[in-house]
């Protein structure tokens, strides 16, 4: 079974994006970013990170990312990001 690591401080969040993914896959949930970074470095076998791109804390999803990109076995393990923020999207 794919390991997905779902990344947010709204557990409303994590548990719906839990729900969306269905049973084919095993998900390690993380509460912000430094949680996010200390799970990365113990599950070798993530097949996907899921993130919220703001989090409270030391770490926001984008300082995050540069994080585990420097965990040698996440390297290239894709990463989704997304944002219920309107303020990122920008406006024409």
């Amino acid at each position: 079974m794919k390991k997905i690591l779902v990344i947010d401080d709204s557990s409303v969040t994590r548990r719906k994006v839990k729900t969306a993914l269905g049973e084919e896959f095993h998900v390690v949930e993380a509460v912000n970013g430094n949680d996010g970074i200390a799970k990365a470095k113990i599950k070798k076998d993530l097949s996907l990170i899921i993130s919220d791109h703001n989090m409270p804390g030391e770490f926001n999803g984008l300082q995050m990312v540069k994080e585990i990109r420097n965990i040698d076995h996440h390297k290239m393990t894709p990463i989704f990001m997304f944002s219920s923020e309107t303020a990122l999207v920008p406006y024409y």
